[in-house]
């Protein structure tokens, strides 16, 4: 097939320049002082047709070659890229990083999509750069991105993982300046799979995207407590904050800035709830910890105290302040850890007592297991 191309590309090369050297010969007037060798002349003609026709040939197929690689490389699958907020949308790219086609993953993503196409937006055929800039502005104006939820989970999906973190590392960049020229200072969380297979089965269990049901696989390593069916109801800023805290421990996710926590009461508020409630005070022979943690779906803020010899663990809604659990007491005379005396008395009742006969503790707080947690030693 190669060799009857080649022939008829010759051909045409050949009938496509005429020969006009007779013609030219025809017309010179006679010269009787010169002699014309037509033969040799017509000879050296001849020669260049079948090289003119050659190159011809090789140039039409070099051509075609490039135009063939061009068009493959905006026209061919090579990754798929979705954007994951709520709503969630994805992308088809070609390797020249040219949308293919646009979908929504969920109603908002539906919506925010059929949008942008009344509105006389190009999406197709429309390079992903410009496009995704496109969307995180839209969804800024839509209010989906906001102060309190500031997190977009981007996630590559390409066979070749070198290729696939290239683009990862472009897109949380360019996420990230989009979210910026709206005035919003975000935060944007990149995974890349080199299949997405594995999640399917998950995120069609949970009614999840797969992109998201691959942050909560990812986030398993890092809290093996929690469960999916547990992370699943949290939005994807709640599980970039449960990220954020152990982001050195979860090799398979980038964070670029710093997800919003402006709609919960805050680590130091929960602390100086828990101080309150126990009646204990920070200072200098004080500590407390705290850490975001996830109880009966939501958000909680696990604290630890430890002031003068005494223990205590609860836990506190991270929206509303409320402590939810009480999980420990001691207290120790020379710092051993001694366990809370007992009480009459409901879970949260404030109540007098004694511990270990230690001491009195004033204003001490009955656990779920009706023992005292916290309080001030006289």
């Amino acid at each position: 097939m190669t060799g009857d191309i080649e022939k008829r590309l010759s051909s045409a090369v050949t009938n496509a320049v005429p020969d006009v050297l007779d013609n030219i010969l025809s017309q010179c007037e006679e010269r009787k002082s010169a002699v014309i060798d037509i033969k040799t002349a017509k000879s050296s003609a001849n020669r260049f047709k079948p090289m003119l026709a050659t190159a011809a040939a090789l140039a039409l197929v070099v051509g075609g070659a490039f135009g063939a690689g061009t068009y493959r490389k905006g026209h061919t699958l090579d990754s798929v890229v979705s954007l994951d907020v709520n709503p969630g949308i994805e992308m088809q790219i070609s390797r020249n990083e040219t949308v293919l086609a646009v979908s929504g993953i969920n109603a908002d993503g539906r919506e925010l999509i059929e949008s942008e196409r009344v509105g006389g937006a190009k999406l197709e055929g429309a390079k992903l750069s410009e496009l995704v800039e496109r969307l995180v502005g839209s969804m800024v104006g839509e209010g989906y991105l906001n102060d309190e939820a500031n997190s977009v989970l981007v996630t590559v999906n390409n066979a070749d993982s070198a290729r696939g973190a290239e683009l990862e590392a472009k897109l949380l960049s360019g996420i990230s300046g989009a979210m910026s020229e709206n005035g919003l200072t975000g935060a944007v969380i990149g995974q890349s799979v080199a299949s997405d297979d594995e999640h399917a089965a998950l995120a069609e269990r949970l009614g999840v995207s797969k992109g998201k049901a691959g942050f909560i696989a990812a986030l398993g390593s890092a809290y093996p407590e929690y469960g999916p069916d547990e992370l699943a109801g949290l939005s994807i800023n709640d599980l970039g904050l449960l990220c954020r805290e152990n982001i050195e421990s979860i090799e398979s996710i980038s964070l670029v800035g710093e997800p919003s926590d402006k709609k919960y009461v805050g680590a130091q508020a929960a602390v100086d709830k828990v101080c309150a409630e126990t009646k204990l005070k920070l200072g200098e022979d004080a500590s407390a910890q705290s850490k975001i943690g996830v109880q009966d779906g939501k958000l909680v803020y696990e604290i630890a105290l430890d002031v003068n010899l005494q223990h205590i663990e609860c836990e506190v809604d991270a929206l509303t302040g409320e402590v939810l659990k009480w999980l420990e007491g001691f207290f120790g005379e020379d710092g051993e850890a001694g366990e809370g005396g007992s009480a009459s008395g409901t879970s949260g009742e404030t109540v007098d007592g004694v511990v270990d006969g230690a001491g009195k503790i004033v204003g001490g707080v009955v656990d779920g297991a009706g023992k005292i947690v916290g309080g001030v030693v006289d």
